[in-house]
């Protein structure tokens, strides 16, 4: 049922693109319809009927026709993306992976789910790094922070647009199957703030270095597949889960750092954003830190589980030979003579057994208390 929804649900977004690309081509034939229905002459946008004052919505100028064409054109590619990837995901993985035919109809639609997101993070993320770091775009301009945009940049958050709209009807379609009230609030406030940057041209700067924590999802997703394969225990699983901590810890907590104390520094050029704009930073931007200090702490504290359970069984090791020694110099001080290393039953000793099967006891009781949840949903 999932999968036929989500085949519907592209079918029918690609259709609706292509009837709005229609209606929007007929409509910029004629230069009357073409100023009434977007920009009029009253100094107000003008949109479907609905007049929005500039003094709170500043897109006189720079949301043209040609422009909200080319949003559309990369919002329907981004919807096409996820449809595509979603399909292969779930055809690669039944002809690579023999586990996939075994999991159910919910494990599979959020393993497919789970290819999308993950491609979605990849380009996204690397087409952010390239724009903050390793382009002009932002280098040698006085309102670096404010208007400055490019094709690239617009089709980035087009595509972002596109992917959130995608994971967001699955995840309302079967909540909560693939993630909760937080995931439903994080692609909300996502696409919200895009799409302000995005009509306006004001503030990508600090879009882009939000789309840039999508780098952590794939680690995320790693992570869930690892757990469902039964893998929990592997190196790979470890590795990925350190990464994952430091990812998060370096993408979306002191990114974000970084992001509030740029606008502090740049807060004379902030305050020339439309209002909306501004207050949407101030508000939306620490909203979106809480949830990822909210999943920076889930993280944490299953690592801390782990790194607690390991901990105690070596100073349970630790305190069973440093028995053994003090045993042994006991014994030495009293002239008793021992054929070899003192042998302590156990860490009870009333309790009979060796020192190998208390230690293997001991460990197999502290690994299962301490055995930490995955983290749900997908990443963000």
């Amino acid at each position: 049922m999932g999968a036929e929804f989500a085949k519907k649900l592209g079918h029918e977004l690609i259709k609706m693109a292509a009837a709005i690309f229609e209606l929007l081509q007929w409509l910029l034939r004629f230069p009357q319809l073409r100023r009434c229905f977007f920009f009029g002459d009253s100094g107000k946008v003008e949109m479907w009927g609905l007049e929005i004052s500039l003094g709170y919505m500043n897109f006189d100028g720079h949301a043209t026709p040609s422009k909200i064409l080319k949003w559309l054109s990369s919002i329907c590619a981004g919807i096409l993306m996820c449809k595509i990837v979603y399909d292969l995901t779930g055809t690669v993985s039944s002809l690579l992976f023999r586990g996939y035919i075994k999991l159910n109809h919910k494990e599979k639609l959020d393993w497919n789910s789970r290819g999308f997101s993950t491609f979605h993070a990849i380009v996204v993320a690397a087409g952010s790094l390239y724009l903050l770091l390793g382009s002009s775009l932002f280098d040698g301009a006085q309102d670096f922070s404010i208007n400055m945009t490019s094709t690239l940049s617009d089709t980035i958050m087009g595509v972002s647009i596109g992917y959130f709209i995608s994971d967001l009807a699955m995840i309302l379609y079967h909540f909560p199957i693939l993630g909760g009230l937080e995931y439903v609030l994080h692609h909300g406030l996502s696409m919200y703030s895009i799409i302000l940057s995005l009509l306006s041209g004001q503030a990508q700067i600090y879009i882009l270095m939000v789309l840039f924590t999508e780098s952590t999802t794939p680690f995320v997703n790693l992570r869930w597949y690892l757990d469902v394969a039964g893998q929990k225990n592997s190196k790979l699983y470890i590795l990925n889960g350190s990464a994952l901590f430091l990812g998060w810890l370096v993408a979306r907590i002191l990114l974000f750092v970084f992001f509030f104390y740029h606008m502090f520094v740049h807060f004379d050029q902030l305050k020339k954003v439309f209002p909306l704009g501004f207050y949407s930073l101030l508000t939306v931007a620490p909203l979106l830190a809480t949830l990822n200090a909210i999943w920076f702490w889930r993280i944490a504290k299953e690592i801390q589980i782990k790194i607690v359970g390991h901990g105690s069984e070596w100073w349970y090791l630790a305190r069973l030979l440093n028995h053994a020694m003090f045993m042994k110099l006991t014994d030495s001080l009293r002239g008793v003579k021992t054929d070899g290393p003192a042998k302590p039953a156990s860490a009870h000793p009333s309790r009979p057994g060796t020192l190998g099967q208390s230690v293997n006891r001991a460990g197999r009781s502290r690994a299962e208390k301490a055995e930490p949840r995955a983290v749900a949903g997908q990443g963000g």
